[in-house]
């Protein structure tokens, strides 16, 4: 159940409050998504003021030119942001109606409408008035899908319409008092209730993905509980990420691709950056940035969006995550995330270091995964086992100590692309495509050690040892070899075929 801020809602009846409870409800329990609405308790950051009873949402863009490969290249710098509080102001959830649709174009602000929302906007062009006659529909189709996923428990009470702005030039938005006054310090956006007003953007894409964000925080608005922000803006977040297939259907929640990344969405490059200049965010270290840090850039945003979407689609957490939505304060909403997090961390953070140091368009989720089921069952110095071509870290079962030396033969022969025909590779890869400094295709090991008391042992997967066909290891560990032939998260799927991998312990005299 939602706490209901009614300051936040527009006079009127109580129908639409209940309808808007209900759907925040909805949206936070469907898919393991929900989304986020800053919350009150923190201190609210410089930018985006948050007054008593309203809340400021700011999202960033990424603002840089971007490949398809989602190369890492260096951001611009942010605008600069003032840190002066605005003055403290009663909100308004929706501004009231001023001026007829008539008197608004004569402002140079052209209204579109739908069922469920109304959109007004100085930055229609006649290269993207198509565009903003379909924003309307698809903020529709997203209010529907949210529907459709918990039919049951959608009232049948009448629907309040939002309204949000899109802004070329928000000083004509606050001078005809469509807008509040401490838009004017807003980079990106901003909502009150059921109403928000955003920036315009560079690309089309990233317009929709900013205006599905806002929504997002509209329908949980109604909550007024004390959500932390990373939860908010991670899902918020999750579920802008999106595509249009040809008939014109808006699909939610995406794993980012190409056509994201090209539009705006830079969040798995800001996350590859940071790893790479060494400041990689644990599970705990993403729930404990604070608020202010999301106003002032773009990684938190990155690592709230990788968190939420981690834990959302875990097969360890991902039924526990539904159900945080269901607390009914802070603390509570604490302790439901520990004991979500409390089962085979050890696990848990090894997996969140593989999935966020390998992001790039398309990743497979299930398939960055590492396989903890034992390969084999350890029963002698010598042991054989098939390694998947089509899958990341395999738990080979077989234990290893510190300074002695083994010697890894692998053999066969598998597939690792098929694009436009089949790639053919052996253990040692193919030199003509490198993943992260090793050849496409080569058979790699670790050693983990998961009785080790080092906080930092999953950092081994960061780290793998060249094997190729054959390879004597001396382990400079004890621990359990795990095993994967090298290549991107996103192209697990197209492999094929298996590598028949010996082990053997050599003895002290060879």
């Amino acid at each position: 159940m939602f706490l209901i801020r009614q300051i936040f809602l527009p006079s009127g009846s109580r129908k639409s409050l209940l309808f808007w409870n209900w759907t925040a409800g909805i949206l936070c329990g469907l898919l393991n998504l929900g989304c986020d609405s800053a919350p009150s308790s923190p201190a609210p950051p410089a930018e985006e003021v948050v007054q008593p009873e309203s809340v400021e949402v700011e999202i960033v863009a990424g603002g840089r030119e971007i490949n398809k490969s989602d190369a890492l290249k260096p951001m611009p710098a942010e605008p600069e942001m003032t840190s002066e509080p605005l003055p403290q102001v009663a909100p308004k959830s929706v501004t009231e109606p001023r001026f007829s649709e008539a008197e608004l174009n004569e402002l140079g602000i052209e209204v579109f409408s739908s069922a469920q929302f109304e959109l007004r906007s100085d930055a229609v062009q006649p290269s993207n008035e198509g565009e903003f006659q379909r924003l309307p529909g698809y903020v529709d189709q997203l209010i529907s899908w949210v529907q459709s996923k918990r039919e049951d428990r959608i009232p049948s009470h009448e629907l309040k319409s939002l309204q949000g702005s899109i802004m070329e030039d928000p000083a004509l938005f606050l001078q005809a008092g469509l807008a509040p006054e401490e838009l004017k310090d807003v980079r990106h956006g901003l909502y009150r209730g059921q109403e928000f007003w955003m920036r315009e953007q560079q690309t089309d894409y990233f317009r929709r993905h900013l205006l599905f964000h806002e929504v997002v925080h509209c329908l949980l608005d109604v909550q007024g509980y004390a959500i932390p922000v990373w939860f908010h803006e991670g899902m918020a977040e999750r579920i802008a990420v999106h595509q249009i297939d040809e008939k014109g259907n808006v699909l939610f929640a995406q794993v980012p691709g190409d056509s994201q990344v090209d539009g705006g969405f830079g969040r798995m490059q800001l996350i590859r950056e940071e790893i790479d200049a060494g400041r990689f965010k644990t599970l705990n270290a993403v729930q404990e940035i604070e608020p202010r840090e999301f106003y002032s850039g773009d990684t938190s945003y990155a690592w709230a969006w990788a968190l939420c979407y981690f834990l959302a689609e875990h097969p360890q957490t991902k039924e526990q995550f539904t159900l945080l939505t269901e607390a009914k304060s802070a603390q509570q909403f604490k302790q439901m995330t520990n004991e979500m997090l409390s089962h085979q961390t050890d696990r848990l953070k090894a997996d969140w270091l593989v999935f966020t140091s390998q992001l790039e368009p398309g990743f497979n989720f299930q398939k960055m995964l590492i396989d903890w089921i034992s390969r084999s069952q350890q029963t002698s110095a010598d042991v054989s086992f098939s390694l998947d071509a089509d899958h990341n870290w395999q738990n080979s079962g077989y234990q290893v100590m510190a300074g002695k030396t083994y010697q890894i033969t692998a053999r066969g022969q598998y597939v690792v692309d098929d694009d436009p025909k089949d790639w053919i590779c052996e253990p040692q890869g193919v030199s003509v495509e490198y993943v992260d400094g090793f050849p496409l295709g080569m058979v790699q090991a670790v050693i983990y050690d998961s009785e080790s008391a080092d906080a930092q042992k999953e950092r081994v997967f960061l780290k793998p040892i060249p094997i190729g066909s054959e390879r004597s290891l001396t382990a400079p560990k004890s621990g359990t070899l795990f095993f994967r032939i090298n290549d991107h998260a996103n192209s697990w799927e197209n492999n094929r075929g298996e590598i028949a991998i010996q082990i053997q312990a050599r003895s002290a005299s060879e």
